[in-house]
């Protein structure tokens, strides 16, 4: 089992969220914030107490989050993007559709449509299938 210093400490908040969503799940976790109700300050703790495989699990989770962020940061620096569009290319690719990512993101699909018109600008395609090819030669450079 890793210490609270080698899990806990040097992590982004998109992974610290992710970890918290994992261990909100747990039957170990609820019952650690039964006795320790400022669970928020001892993660470290937290981390000690769950056990090898529920770790081996968390550790993966947090490699995809940052597999996502190294995705979207290719897709930005490669097709000039800003981070929203990268982030509707990338679900574009995962086979999301316009009205899942509009409602994911919590916005109008007008608002995704738009934002999708502007990557077609940028990258000089006109159709979906063109644009998730395009992302998918730059994500496999």
């Amino acid at each position: 089992m890793k210490t609270a210093n080698e899990m806990g400490d040097g992590l982004s908040d998109d992974q610290t969220k992710a970890l918290m969503s994992i261990l909100e799940r747990s039957f170990y976790f609820r019952s650690y914030v039964k006795l320790y109700p400022d669970f928020e300050v001892r993660l470290g703790e937290i981390l000690d107490f769950i056990p090898p495989d529920f770790e081996t699990a968390i550790n993966d989770y947090i490699k995809s989050i940052d597999n996502q962020e190294s995705d979207l940061l290719r897709l930005q620096d490669a097709m000039d993007l800003s981070q929203a569009e990268a982030s509707l290319v990338l679900l574009l690719v995962n086979g999301k559709n316009l009205v899942d990512i509009a409602r994911e993101r919590n916005v109008s699909r007008n608002t995704v449509r738009n934002q999708l018109h502007n990557i077609y600008q940028k990258t000089h395609v006109n159709r979906q299938p063109a644009l998730i090819r395009l992302a998918l030669d730059v994500l496999e450079r």
